[in-house]
């Protein structure tokens, strides 16, 4: 007698349209860093500045590494589902009024089909004289991360958070993503990041959707 099989949580699996514009950014990111080494970057206090769909994509995302902002007393600055017509003017006037030394943003491979906040954030940087660091963080869907954040001390704070938004099994699902990312930096919990600069960003990835057909 065969035993059924669970099907996996829906955007679990990396999953990227036959002609999506985003393919080939995300495989010239691929090629350069999944040999690099996954650095564990401590929290400094500043000026941060969070993208988000909605905000159980905030909490799942980055919500460790901003308890740890906000315990180190930075400044943190977040917009949540800037989806309307008018997001990158949105976008723009918000980072103008944080004037953040940190830009956390959601992997484009999140939403493959519609990558709308990467895409935004783009086009406003690219006309914006941002200097800081752009953060990439995962949701639903693995990055290929060069950097990690021990999130520790303050991961029970971070399960209370997405219990009241996920059932309790996507929470721990999260949590066993959070302790998986911890094993390449030697902690117990931590969450993952690709680092890039403004110029990175804006080249591979819009460069990438402007030429493809």
């Amino acid at each position: 007698m065969g035993v059924a099989r669970k099907a996996a949580p829906r955007g679990w699996r990396l999953k990227l349209a036959a002609r999506s514009p985003w393919r080939r950014a995300l495989r010239r990111v691929h090629r350069t860093t999944h040999r690099l080494p996954v650095v564990l970057r401590d929290i400094r206090p500043g000026r941060v500045f969070a993208l988000a769909e909605t905000p159980e994509d905030l909490a799942v995302g980055i919500g460790g590494t901003l308890l740890r902002h906000r315990a180190a007393r930075s400044q943190v600055h977040s917009i949540v589902g800037p989806g309307h017509t008018d997001a990158p003017a949105a976008i723009a006037r918000a980072l103008r009024q944080a004037q953040p030394d940190v830009i956390f943003c959601p992997t484009p491979s999140d939403r493959p089909d519609a990558p709308t906040l990467a895409d935004k954030l783009g086009h406003v940087l690219s006309n914006e004289r941002f200097r800081g660091e752009i953060w990439m963080y995962e949701i639903w869907s693995p990055l290929w991360p060069s950097a990690c954040v021990d999130i520790s001390g303050v991961v029970d704070e971070k399960k209370a958070a997405i219990s009241h938004q996920l059932d309790s099994e996507r929470a721990e699902q999260v949590i066993g993503l959070n302790r998986y990312r911890a094993l390449r930096v030697y902690v117990e919990y931590a969450e993952a990041f690709y680092i890039t600069s403004p110029r990175q960003f804006t080249r591979s990835f819009l460069k990438t959707i402007s030429t493809t057909p």
